[in-house]
């Protein structure tokens, strides 16, 4: 279940920025209890995950860097022993930078997920607790109602997914309980 609240946090802050709903003034005009909720978990989120995105961007270019200095290294084929050992020891060392460059690359979009999953823990509870007795959706006026139907869309998708996890959990419960009381009677017999 909790992965599947995470998983709803990383699909919602992708779609909220995907379509630029983010951007527009009826999102930070709306007077919307589901904007307002939203909101400043979303401008938290979205901040951290611009920092990362910046580094990323480095990343990608010192990445490319070392691409580029790796094709330029050997413009000539080595003809002797001493300069294939010298081209074996360039290789290995951009080897071992382009390994290092990736390496920074995929712990950056672990924080980056991370972010979005933490967004979905308290997105999913914020949420539960706001669409307690409203799930109707709402008539498009503006650009924050289509937001509002969206995050609603959403979650009641993960909602439903939690509630089929729960009872598929509740069965297998059952049939564990029920192997152990067969189990038990069998051993009083």
């Amino acid at each position: 279940m909790v992965q599947r609240k995470k998983k709803f946090g990383v699909e919602l802050y992708d779609d909220l920025n995907q379509n630029d709903t983010t951007s527009t003034q009826d999102f930070y005009a709306s007077s919307d209890r589901i904007i307002d909720t939203i909101r400043p978990m979303l401008l938290t989120a979205d901040r951290e995950i611009r920092a990362l995105d910046n580094k990323r961007q480095r990343v990608i270019a010192s990445l490319e860097d070392e691409q580029k200095k790796r094709e330029e290294a050997f413009p000539v084929q080595a003809t002797n022993w001493k300069e294939k050992a010298k081209n074996a020891g360039k290789a290995t060392s951009m080897a071992g930078t382009k390994a290092k460059i990736k390496t920074e690359l995929a712990m950056l979009n672990t924080q980056v997920n991370a972010i979005k999953e933490t967004f979905g823990l308290e997105m999913f509870d914020a949420l539960d607790d706001l669409f307690q007795n409203s799930t109707a959706l709402i008539g498009g006026h503006s650009s924050a109602d289509d937001a509002t139907n969206q995050i609603r869309t959403r979650f009641q998708s993960c909602k439903a997914d939690i509630i089929e996890i729960k009872r598929k959990k509740l069965a297998k419960q059952q049939d564990i309980d029920a192997l152990n009381v067969e189990g038990n009677l069998r051993r009083l017999s």
